[in-house]
């Protein structure tokens, strides 16, 4: 069985957040280490290779200078700590003179070999910081095109929609990012949507309150008139004019009353129901002819009622009447409207029972029944009309009017149709009283 909420208007769900694979932090951090080492690169090259150059330059400059002064001066004169102080400030493990084809040793180390490198930071090349600024300026125009850019368009498409909210046209188009700014367009998008369909749907009714406020004083003045012409007919000796002139009044009546409401589901709220015990078999009886299906009617439809014995139901008479017209005048216009017609007669068929202290009012019908894609705004006011020129507020109307009795309409999941169970629970104070007249009888 499928149960319908009875809430006015149902939440719809909502879309699922899309989780970032790659957020807005990640590609920055990435951009940052790109551009850096990529910076880092360009400087770091150049910089090796004039450095490599210059230290072989000095030592080589430097190991000149010794072989100078070690070939200058007489064999054996040196003392060899002087050697070792000259090779140890050239840098040097040996010295050799070459000339020609002949080598020629000058001096050498006699401590085993050590490597060093010494690398001074504090002197910077102008090169050094062109390549800086470089850096920086590519990861300023990345920041730009990534970040900046997109949010400027985000905040230049909110302001243009701010100007016309209907416009449809004005909603942004997400750009199909996978971070965090393109799950912000699409929330955009979807809000600008849901919001312009939000300000379309209260211009066209306040339109409609508009015409109904115009015409309901002249309906209501023909209504009146046409009444008047009814109590003159009641007067009639004819029999059926005498059997169909009582029905006449009641239903100018109720229509008057209707118009002096001016569209009662457009009030902040229906009338508190004046409740009494209703006839159900009476009340069963008033909506079929109604709707034009006493016995002996032209159409295709018969109208079938099933009570296990006389039923009254604890409720405001005109309240619960228009609830049981409504949804029964819906599945009269789902049997006529169908096409191709089915051959044989189709059935509006309305059943009561009690169970303790409550009423319920059973309502089906052998037509197409409801689609799925309708289901879920089936309560909501001006949505889920399936007739062409229908307004969709039976059902709005139906729900709140039974909520109003604390009880609840829901739709079945029943195949062959549609089936509507009504539920109108008895009034507190009068639970025990009727609870004990169902034990005694």
């Amino acid at each position: 069985m499928l149960t319908h909420s009875t809430a006015p208007h149902e939440t719809e769900p909502r879309t699922p957040t899309r989780r970032v694979r790659f957020g807005l932090s990640g590609k920055l951090l990435l951009l940052t280490l790109v551009f850096v080492t990529a910076a880092e690169l360009a400087i770091f090259v150049p910089t090796m290779a004039n450095f490599r150059i210059s230290w072989l330059s000095d030592r080589v400059a430097a190991a000149r200078t010794a072989a100078l002064v070690l070939d200058a001066a007489p064999e054996e004169t040196i003392p060899p700590d002087l050697t070792r102080q000259l090779l140890a400030n050239v840098g040097a493990q040996l010295v050799v003179v070459k000339a020609q084809d002949t080598r020629r040793l000058l001096a050498m180390s006699d401590m085993p070999p050590t490597i060093d490198q010494h690398l001074d930071m504090r002197e910077i090349t102008p090169w050094h910081a062109v390549w800086d600024g470089l850096a920086g300026a590519l990861v300023y125009i990345s920041l730009h095109l990534l970040f900046v850019r997109p949010m400027r368009r985000l905040t230049e498409r909110m302001s243009a929609y701010r100007e016309a909210p209907e416009d449809a046209s004005r909603i942004i188009t997400p750009s199909g990012r996978g971070d965090e700014i393109g799950i912000a367009e699409e929330a955009l998008a979807e809000l600008q949507r849901e919001l312009s369909h939000t300000l379309t749907q209260k211009s066209r009714l306040a339109a409609l309150g508009l015409a109904v406020s115009k015409i309901n004083h002249d309906l209501r003045n023909l209504l009146a008139s046409a009444q008047l012409i009814s109590d003159r007919l009641v007067s009639l000796p004819d029999p059926a004019v005498q059997r169909f002139a009582p029905k006449l009044v009641a239903a100018l009546d109720r229509a008057i009353a209707y118009c002096e409401q001016t569209l009662s589901y457009g009030r902040a709220q229906e009338p508190l129901p004046d409740r009494r015990d209703v006839d159900l078999g009476a009340l069963f009886d008033e909506v079929r002819d109604m709707l034009g299906l006493h016995p002996g009617a032209e159409g295709d439809v018969d109208w079938v009622v099933t009570l296990d014995r006389p039923l009254t139901a604890d409720a405001d008479p005109d309240q619960l009447f228009r609830v049981i017209l409504n949804l029964s005048r819906n599945s009269l216009q789902a049997l006529e409207g169908r096409k191709p017609r089915p051959a044989g007669r189709d059935q509006i068929r309305v059943a009561a029972r009690r169970h303790d202290h409550r009423v319920e009012i059973e309502i089906s019908d052998t037509g197409p029944g409801i689609p799925p894609a309708r289901r879920d705004r089936l309560f909501s006011a001006f949505q889920a009309s399936a007739r062409a020129g229908g307004t969709g507020l039976g059902l709005p109307i139906a729900e709140e009017l039974v909520r109003a009795h604390g009880g609840e309409i829901r739709l079945l999941d029943r195949p062959g149709g549609a089936t509507f169970l009504i539920t109108i629970p008895d009034r507190a104070q009068e639970a025990r009283p009727r609870g004990q007249r169902l034990r005694a009888g």
